[in-house]
């Protein structure tokens, strides 16, 4: 259960991606089996088809979009290197606007990172996204494998 007096604060860095409102830092304590623990997570506001801050919209392509990735068990099935946030849950709220509560990451800077680390997240990535079947994106993607 989550005390009261938990606080929401926007975070200070700007998301560029496709239909992002907003980042927002949650935090507070809850109470546990191992008494009051801090906890803290990730508010990120999406709602498909805004345009980026850029004002690119790239939400009209049938791609599989974050939504879709986080509603499916991907992220989860996933080992190596290179994972996505963990996400608690996508909120679907009115207007076509969800809210995807995420892991919290910004204690993990990716500033002052070295060539190689920027190479090996590179290959991380990589590996991740080639890990996918053709037939595992389109099933969450919605379509039939062909």
């Amino acid at each position: 259960m989550v005390r009261e007096g938990w606080s929401a604060e926007p975070m200070s860095v700007l998301s560029v991606g496709a239909g992002t409102l907003a980042l927002i830092r949650c935090s507070g304590e809850a109470h546990t089996a191992t008494g009051v623990e801090p906890w803290s997570a990730i508010v990120k506001v999406v709602q498909p088809g805004a345009p980026n801050r850029c004002g690119v919209n790239s939400w009209s392509t049938p791609e599989m979009t974050e939504i879709d990735v986080y509603q499916s068990d991907l992220f989860a099935r996933r080992e190596g290197s290179f994972r996505g946030a963990r996400c608690f849950l996508v909120d679907e709220r009115e207007g076509g606007i969800f809210w995807l509560w995420l892991e919290d990451l910004s204690n993990y800077s990716g500033t002052n990172w070295s060539a190689a680390q920027y190479l090996e997240t590179a290959r991380g990535i990589g590996r991740f996204r080639g890990s996918w079947s053709r037939e595992e994106t389109q099933r969450i993607e919605g379509r039939s494998p062909t």
